[in-house]
């Protein structure tokens, strides 16, 4: 690229001086104009590229991947320079027919256009220049991915401020060129040309060089990457018999097998296909809370940080071993883990998991929906995406259903049964809140969320409160062909529900508010915007070497 540079600065150079020198001959002339006007078109796109790649970095530094829905930046992406070269093109045409076809002044307006195009340049790459530095300067460096980014600003930085000082010295020789014309000292202006482009060449080559290595994948330079995924323990005592279920929901080996107690691992049809120990209940977990019947549905909440911690935990246990023997580790869903850990670990105490874990839970700041049949290992990717796609800062309160409702359902001191939690009406209730950094829904690959019933009531209930809604997904295992496909291979009108009298009164809900079809619409545009946002994580990915969905968003917890 930078020899390209290097080669098509000098041909323009030299193609100026050739048609100046001819003037009088037309055939000369036209073959030298030509190939200024080839070789400096060839350059002034190569700097727009430049331009659109930088600007989308400070766009995305400053505000993650929710700056790509800014207009502006849609409309650079879009058209890029399409409007800087109609400008140009017209005053080029003006020029021509305002200067009376004066083949001299028409070049010294083509070479002054040119000048006020370098100094606008000069000026935005100058802002540009200020902003990076800003951003390296004011950037949070709490984890290996922000510290990735604040890196990558200190080098965009750097080279945007060449970029500046090297366009207002080519626009000084711009100016001296101009002279030379107007003055006919031809001979200067060979010389000018010939100097004047092969500085020029010389640090956009060095320019080009620096943006190569920002937009490759370095694997040399990429942050330390912490894969989501958790090696499986060895287990010592595998079940080889028949498993007898019982009716307490616990299961036990044969007494002519080596005995070993658990709880019954089950299939999507409910149906027993295995056995996984018992979880031991994290050390760091109290015993005790406040109770969910003295806390307010809309403060019924965890933090980002917290939810990714009890996941951690239930991912070092020989339980989750088991369940990714028998259901395969990405198969794991929400049922699974309220069944094997939630389950086990808040029985008795009244509280759920968020309530045990927070002292003093806060008001939902964001709201979660998904499908509780959706993959454990997506939905942790998911999670750990709106830190890192969003900037959404780990501390954020987030209300997540499973986690953040009280489901031994055992009659416990300061808890709720499910039905007197939902009477509650939680999910609305929190929606209409409005928290402030709206709703993110969890696709996964394993599970359609909007097969369940409660997910479109979320989607209708946030369209009602007019709250932002985003997608979230594991970009590593998402692509834009297979998030294309669930575009449009849905229906909110078949989602089911536990409980007819809860699928009666949701369904109620809906049609209520103008029908299912309205819904299908904007789960359309949402997932089309998801398509988006993959490549803007890509895109993200390429400017900053940062791995989004395997990064270690969060600092190490005691498991």
């Amino acid at each position: 690229m930078g020899s390209y540079i290097l080669l098509v600065t000098f041909f323009s150079g030299v193609s100026a001086t050739f048609a100046i020198e001819n003037i009088e001959d037309d055939e000369k002339f036209i073959i030298g104009l030509l190939g200024l006007i080839v070789g400096g078109s060839l350059i002034f796109f190569s700097i727009i590229r430049i331009t659109i790649l930088n600007v989308q970095a400070m766009a995305l530094a400053e505000a993650g991947i929710a700056a790509t829905r800014k207009r502006w930046l849609i409309l650079i992406g879009r058209y890029g320079a399409l409007p800087l070269c109609l400008v140009v093109s017209t005053v080029g045409v003006l020029s021509l027919v305002t200067s009376n076809f004066d083949i001299e002044m028409f070049i010294v307006s083509i070479i002054g256009t040119g000048f006020v195009t370098i100094v606008y340049f000069g000026f935005l790459f100058g802002y540009l220049s200020y902003k990076f530095r800003a951003l390296a300067a004011n950037l949070p460096s709490t984890n290996t991915e922000q510290q990735g980014i604040q890196n990558r600003c200190r080098e965009i930085y750097r080279f945007t401020m060449i970029i500046s000082i090297c366009l207002f010295i080519y626009a000084t020789a711009c100016a001296l060129a101009t002279e030379m014309i107007i003055e006919k000292k031809f001979d200067i202006f060979f010389y000018l040309c010939l100097v004047n482009g092969l500085l020029f060449a010389l640090v956009v080559y060095i320019i080009i060089r620096d943006l190569f290595l920002l937009t490759s994948r370095n694997e040399h330079n990429f942050l330390h990457k912490v894969p989501i995924k958790t090696p499986l323990l060895e287990l010592t005592r595998i079940p080889t018999t028949p498993i007898l279920p019982t009716s307490a929901g616990r299961s036990y080996l044969r007494s002519d097998s080596v005995q070993l107690t658990g709880i019954a691992i089950t299939n999507k049809d409910q149906l027993s296909i295995g056995m996984a120990p018992h979880a031991p209940r994290p050390s760091w977990l109290p015993t005790n809370g406040i109770g969910q019947a003295n806390v307010e549905p809309n403060r019924w909440s965890i933090s980002l940080e917290n939810w990714v911690r009890f996941v951690h935990a239930c991912m070092a246990t020989a339980t989750w071993s088991s369940l990714a023997k028998v259901k395969g580790e990405e198969k794991i869903n929400m049922y699974d883990i309220n069944v094997h850990f939630i389950k086990p670990w808040t029985i008795g105490t009244g509280c759920s998991i968020a309530c045990l874990m927070e002292g003093n839970q806060g008001p939902v700041d964001l709201m979660v929906s998904h499908a509780w049949a959706g993959s454990v290992i997506e939905s942790l990717a998911s999670i750990k995406t709106i830190t890192t796609m969003y900037f959404v800062p780990k501390e954020t309160r987030i209300f997540f259903d499973t986690m953040c409702m009280y489901h031994a359902d055992d009659g416990a001191t300061g808890g709720l049964s499910i039905p007197e939690q939902l009477e509650k009406k939680p999910f609305q209730t929190i929606i209409h809140n409005k928290p402030r950094r709206g709703m993110f829904i969890i696709h996964t690959t394993i599970s359609e969320v909007y097969e369940r019933l409660w997910c479109v009531h979320d989607l209708d209930e946030a369209i009602t409160a007019k709250i932002d809604i985003y997608g979230a997904f594991d970009p590593s295992s998402w692509n834009a062909k297979a998030l294309k496909s669930i575009v449009t291979s849905f229906s909110t009108k078949r989602a089911e529900c536990q409980g007819e009298s809860d699928k009666a009164m949701l369904t109620k809900l809906v049609n209520d508010r103008g029908g299912f079809d309205r819904l299908d619409i904007i789960v359309r545009d949402v997932r089309q915007q998801s398509i988006k946002d993959l490549k803007a994580v890509n895109l993200f990915e390429q400017l900053f070497s940062v791995s989004i969905s395997s990064v270690d968003t969060f600092h190490k917890f005691e498991v």
